[in-house]
């Protein structure tokens, strides 16, 4: 999916106050992330390396484990800061499984630091299970963005994929049971040999 084609899903998404968005830093939009400030809408993101800002408070993260920073910032730079006047949250914190810093923007000033970086950590599970829809359900984009049209096309791609799966298994199944049987087949012909020798061989003492 493009980087256009996602911000403008992203713009058409219906959200209610209180919900909390996330999504790659890729999708930076401060003109939809003011919106998200102005209507009570919560997002979590990764902050540009390049993004220009001023530290206005710098808060105590001595109690917080793997988290370094925890920052109220606003954004300098000449569009941004007017696309978004507002101020922000820069947290920056350190991965244990990979050992790697990431900094993190949110709109977000009441969760600890810590669930800011869990919630962002939740976005790759999802990342994952939308990678597996596209190689093993062949899911490339969603026909409609409401929650019914998006269960709905999952639902049929996913009994597409077991259906398939189901007639591998049973296939794959039926070339073991012919194997077996073949198998067994020259083992019974090899004993009926073995027997028919040993009658010609007591046949033969017995003359």
């Amino acid at each position: 999916m493009s980087k256009t084609r996602t911000n403008k899903s992203l713009k058409s998404l219906y959200n209610e106050k209180g919900d909390v968005v996330t999504f790659d830093r890729g999708y930076n939009d401060f003109a939809l992330f003011a919106k998200y400030c102005n209507t009570g809408i919560y997002f979590v993101t990764r902050l540009k390396k390049n993004a220009d800002y001023t530290v206005e408070k710098r808060s105590d993260v001595s109690a917080y484990e793997h988290i370094s920073s925890d920052q109220t910032i606003v954004m300098n730079g000449f569009y941004t800061s007017k696309k978004c006047p507002l101020k922000l949250r820069r947290i920056r914190c350190n991965d244990p499984e990979t050992g790697k810093y990431i900094v993190i923007l949110t709109n977000n000033f009441s969760w600890a630091p810590t669930t800011i970086s869990a919630v962002y950590k939740e976005r790759w599970k999802i990342e994952i299970f939308f990678k597996a829809m596209k190689q093993n359900l062949k899911i490339k984009s969603f026909l409609g963005t409401s929650r019914n049209a998006v269960m709905i096309q999952v639902w049929v791609a996913l009994i597409t994929f077991l259906l398939l799966q189901f007639l591998k298994l049973m296939s794959t199944e039926k070339l073991d049971s012919l194997f077996v049987d073949e198998t067994h087949s020259d083992h019974l012909v090899l004993s009926s040999g073995h027997l028919d020798h040993s009658k010609q061989t007591s046949s033969f003492r017995q003359d």
